[in-house]
């Protein structure tokens, strides 16, 4: 993990703010401009990531829009990872099958509706084991 001095976390954070600050008055090239000040300091905050996606975003620059939103969520997800709780054991539930019933109402032959149906069907077994899809079509 990367570590600074109290005064470059100062100068990311008020250059950061800065570019949020001109963000919310839409002046998309100058938060720019801010936000790489610090993104040359600081290449892992969050915020900084945030903005400069935001401004790419807004003057449709898709490419670099996805390149810094990518890495927030990226960061995020590590930071959210980090503290992750491990996922609990669960007991094995008593099932009776006869009762687990998916069941699907179609009104039409589109393929647009009636495939998503289709590959829920071929699906449950993996979600919802001891459970079965009923369609009923009309």
């Amino acid at each position: 993990m990367m570590t600074f001095n109290s005064s470059r976390v100062d100068e990311v954070e008020t250059l950061s703010n800065i570019a949020a600050h001109l963000l919310y008055q839409e002046n998309w090239e100058y938060a720019i401009k801010v936000a790489k000040q610090a993104f040359s300091i600081d290449a892992f905050h969050i915020n900084t990531l945030d903005t400069l996606s935001h401004c790419y975003g807004a003057l449709r620059n898709w490419e670099m829009c996805g390149i810094f939103g990518a890495m927030a969520l990226q960061l995020r997800d590590q930071n959210v990872s980090a503290f992750a709780p491990e996922d609990p054991i669960l007991p094995a539930v008593k099932s009776h099958s006869e009762k687990n019933i998916i069941a699907f109402s179609l009104y039409g032959d589109k393929s647009s509706y009636i495939e998503p149906a289709v590959i829920n069907a071929q699906i449950v077994k993996v979600i919802y084991p001891n459970w079965v899809c009923r369609f009923l079509c009309r």
